[in-house]
């Protein structure tokens, strides 16, 4: 195997730049969510403001569901599925 470590190219003076006014022009859709949340924009494209209550509650439920799940893990020190296996029926 090769051991040379790997070289990375150089930052283009857009990602070096380190200014507030920089930084705002990278600040983009990851900065948001993840996918189901940025994929909003172009269901807002596609049907208008028809679906637009459909996704203001889908990002309040996203982010209940994030609070809820990381307080638990902090509070408790289990994954939030693990005690989904406490449950009764089938598993897996």
């Amino acid at each position: 195997m090769n051991q040379t470590p790997g070289v990375y190219p150089k930052l283009t003076p857009e990602l070096r730049d380190r200014s507030l006014m920089g930084m705002l022009k990278l600040f983009g859709p990851g900065a948001i969510g993840s996918g189901e949340t940025v994929f909003a924009s172009r269901g807002g494209a596609i049907f208008g403001y028809s679906l637009f209550w459909c996704f203001l509650v889908g990002s309040l439920l996203k982010g209940l569901q994030v609070y809820s799940g990381c307080r638990f893990i902090t509070l408790t020190g289990r994954h939030p599925l693990q005690s989904w296996m406490e449950l009764p029926g089938p598993r897996g």
